[in-house]
């Protein structure tokens, strides 16, 4: 794609997105260093192993024998994890599917889900308007508000959790959750706080909501507060940052 096709691609995305508006961030650029590479659009070379990442190789293969389209070893998520959403997916006609977070996974999950509707949600404009044109998904944009050094003081309010998103989206119940952003590496990140608490409003009885990262202290201490609390204790997968699914009947392994 041309640098002005890709202009105008994304000029075009810009009206199908919804939610908060991003006014400074009109055209695609440089992704700034220190950027989360899950985070990052896909690029020309996004399938082929680094030479940094000596598990790229066994990552590919795990996403081969998965079955694992679009599959990037630069996509965080571990295929063994995807591998457990994408069985969840298939106990629905037609799964609602929402993925909190746009990345080098995005073409993917739409693919995974070609029978269902596939809602993505995210904070950062540029991301989001440089990966709308490469996927058959809508994507919401959303304003978190929040910083990492917070979610001790926000945990004990949970009305200052709910977040502003579009009317259509709020009456939705999804089926299947991901909780997979925003960013939350740091003090001054959002942090995954409302993400978590709003998937609690998002789902239903019957839903599955999975939680990335959930070794860290914010991702399971609100997932056991308010995931836990409607569907009880997750099952927790192993990897490198842990993967936690909770859902009526699962409980731990």
């Amino acid at each position: 794609m041309g640098r002005w096709t890709m202009i105008l691609a994304t000029a075009v995305a810009v009206g199908a997105l919804g939610g908060a508006g991003c006014k400074e961030e009109q055209k695609p650029g440089p992704v700034a260093k220190g950027t989360p590479s899950r985070n990052r659009p896909r690029g020309p070379s996004a399938g082929a192993p680094s030479k940094a990442d000596p598990g790229a190789t066994e990552r590919i293969k795990a996403a081969a024998k998965y079955g694992l389209p679009h599959y990037t070893p630069k996509i965080q998520l571990l295929p063994q994890h995807i591998h457990e959403v994408a069985k969840v997916l298939k106990q629905f006609d037609k799964p609602k599917l929402l993925i909190w977070g746009v990345g080098y996974d995005s073409r993917m999950w739409c693919a995974l889900n070609k029978k269902g509707t596939t809602f993505f949600i995210e904070d950062n404009c540029r991301w989001a308007h440089m990966t709308t044109p490469q996927i058959p998904c809508r994507v919401i944009l959303a304003k978190y508000g929040t910083r990492v050094s917070q979610a001790d003081q926000l945990i004990k309010k949970p009305e200052a959790l709910k977040l502003t998103l579009p009317p259509d989206i709020l009456q939705m119940k999804f089926d299947v959750l991901v909780v997979d952003a925003p960013d939350g590496s740091h003090p001054r990140a959002p942090g995954r706080m409302k993400s978590i608490y709003m998937s609690t409003l998002l789902s239903h009885e019957r839903s599955h909501v999975f939680v990335d990262d959930f070794k860290r202290p914010i991702e399971s201490k609100y997932g056991d507060r308010f995931l836990g609390a409607k569907y009880g204790a997750p099952r927790v997968h192993a990897g490198r940052n842990h993967f936690a699914h909770f859902a009526n009947g699962i409980g731990p392994m």
